[in-house]
């Protein structure tokens, strides 16, 4: 299995997921950075690609 996840560049945007395995794809949206540890604790992916946002939070 494969987690694709395209984090937001904001906390309050949503991030989302894609689950690969085999020729089936599962698509999610998730907000806390929480519930996308849950979902690699859940699925135990082999591989993890991140695509980041190029945007920056002005705050920090």
């Amino acid at each position: 299995m494969i987690l694709g996840i395209d984090l937001a560049g904001k906390e309050n945007n949503p991030t989302g997921l894609c689950l690969l395995e085999s020729a089936k794809a599962k698509l999610k949206i998730v907000y806390p950075d929480e519930e996308i540890l849950e979902e690699i604790k859940q699925n135990s992916p082999e591989l993890i690609a991140i695509d980041a946002p190029l945007s920056f939070d002005n705050r920090l």
